[in-house]
């Protein structure tokens, strides 16, 4: 866990190599709904090194991160996002589950050919949300970032899986940590 921690402020907090704040806002259509996002050093990553993946709070969109982008390294790749119905993306009323969401940014991230392995970095109620697409997509999974998340509990309706699925997460992105 301290390993986690240690390789996200280095990755956070870093003063050397810093990138520009000014980056492209683009648009994409993921079933017929425009899906506003961001991305920076994509272009410049490895093959299977972790892209962070930014999940907003409820109500604001993928800008409210802004704020961190002088801190990231040029050579980190990563994605903001606005949720469909938040910041420039369209109202989608389709999505009536948390599950519709994740959904929603796997479809985005196979659309715009963002490959894992993700680090998903999750404010307030994208707190929940990186949980459960962990848990969705544990495969795809280096590790989770909580930014003051929303208090959320394992219920007794949820699979005991879900927990099993956090854990194999973190030990894969510790390996794969350890290994470089």
């Amino acid at each position: 866990m301290k390993s986690i921690i240690m390789f996200v402020c280095i990755i956070f907090f870093s003063n050397t190599l810093v990138l520009s704040q000014n980056f492209e806002r683009k648009f994409v259509t993921i079933n017929k709904r425009q899906m506003a996002y961001r991305t920076f050093g994509i272009e410049n990553r490895k093959d299977n090194e972790p892209v962070v993946v930014f999940e907003s709070g409820l109500g604001s969109g993928g800008g409210s991160y802004g704020s961190l982008f002088p801190f990231i390294q040029k050579s980190f790749a990563g994605i903001v996002y606005d949720r469909n119905g938040i910041g420039e993306s369209e109202i989608d009323t389709s999505i009536k589950t948390d599950s519709d969401v994740i959904k929603r940014l796997q479809d985005l991230l196979i659309a715009l050919n963002i490959k894992p392995p993700y680090l998903l970095a999750g404010h307030s109620i994208g707190g929940p949300f990186i949980r459960l697409y962990s848990s969705m997509y544990p495969d795809d999974v280096c590790g989770l970032f909580f930014i003051d998340p929303t208090d959320f509990m394992l219920t007794a309706e949820d699979p005991k899986s879900v927990a099993e699925a956090l854990l194999d997460s973190y030990k894969k992105c510790l390996v794969s940590i350890n290994s470089k």
